[in-house]
């Protein structure tokens, strides 16, 4: 939760934020292009974001004894925080101000919560919930995270890092497209 919520607020206040006081319209006639410009935002909001994932893992090593597969962390680490990066970038340039965004985004983090995994077992819920659940990442996040801190981690750690990946490629180019209508 502190990936999925650091990185899509880091995104969307970032974003918003440079393109109100028109330092993204500056940094854009520097020889750099626009999809630059974004990933750099995106990367940006990934640094934040494992900062405090790095925190809350060290705390959580050290305070609750656990022993996770640094491998796998790593693996689904990093393709979460450039998802979750990218879906506050896509969703901030649908919106104006960073309120809208801040606002906009609550609606995909709450229903990921409930539906995928961290607070009831998708496994239990029923099946058409369980087939959305399997749309969107955070379910993904969670499967990994659930693998790395496993006593016997399974191979599907590469397969949630693999749609990690896939979901990142299908919101960044959007965002980019949007990113592109909004600074003409």
């Amino acid at each position: 939760m502190t990936v999925l919520f650091s990185t899509t607020a880091a995104a969307a206040v970032v974003i918003n934020f440079e393109t109100r006081v028109g330092s993204l319209e500056r940094l854009l006639l520097a020889p750099i292009s626009l999809p630059a410009v974004l990933l750099g935002k995106v990367l940006g909001g990934d640094v934040f974001g494992l900062m405090m994932a790095t925190i809350v893992t060290v705390g959580s090593v050290l305070v609750l004894g656990l022993h996770p597969n640094i491998l796998y962390l790593v693996l689904i680490l990093i393709p979460s925080l450039l998802v979750f990066s990218s879906l506050g970038a896509l969703l901030c340039v649908i919106v104006k101000e960073v309120y809208e965004a801040q606002t906009l985004l609550n609606l995909p983090r709450f229903v990921m919560i409930f539906l995928c995994g961290v607070v009831f077992p998708v496994s239990a819920m029923p099946v058409a919930l369980q087939y959305l659940s399997h749309v969107m990442p955070l379910t993904y996040t969670v499967d990994g995270l659930e693998q790395s801190f496993s006593a016997a981690p399974s191979t599907m750690v590469f397969i949630d890092a693999l749609v990690l990946v896939g979901l990142f490629i299908i919101f960044i180019f959007p965002a980019t497209k949007l990113l592109y209508k909004r600074s003409e």
